[in-house]
């Protein structure tokens, strides 16, 4: 090697724009089976949860762990309401055709988008 030439530096490993630490804390099973009763509660990773309590605001890392119960069941009655569109389409399809929609169809399709209408509310806490 000549005086005038540089040896290059090994390269830098990639600095993360955040970097992670974690953080131990000692709990009895009776502190962390509360602790993970309220995370799922809230429908929390046990993470996000302590992350949402200690910085006291929801953080881009606070993600739900699971759908919350609330939210099955809109996806229940979301494919509820689309059975039941389906069989008013074929009703609509029929008389668009000429031909006699029966009463008694008619009836128990106004009858189950009467019966989700109060499912929703109740999902919702709705007094309807």
């Amino acid at each position: 090697m000549t005086d005038h030439q540089t040896t290059e530096a090994p390269p830098k490993p990639r600095s993360r724009k955040r970097q992670r630490s974690p953080v131990s804390v000692m709990l009895t099973p009776e502190e962390r089976a509360q602790i993970s009763a309220d995370a799922q509660a809230v429908g929390l990773s046990l993470g996000g949860y302590l992350r949402f309590l200690g910085m006291r605001m929801p953080t881009p890392r606070t993600q739900t762990a699971r759908a919350t119960p609330d939210q099955n069941e809109v996806r229940r009655l979301l494919s509820e309401a689309n059975k039941i569109g389906g069989n008013l389409n074929q009703l609509a399809r029929l008389g668009n055709q000429g031909q006699i929609v029966p009463p008694s169809s008619l009836a128990a399709c106004i009858a189950q988008i009467e019966e989700l209408g109060l499912k929703i509310a109740a999902c919702l806490d709705y007094d309807y």
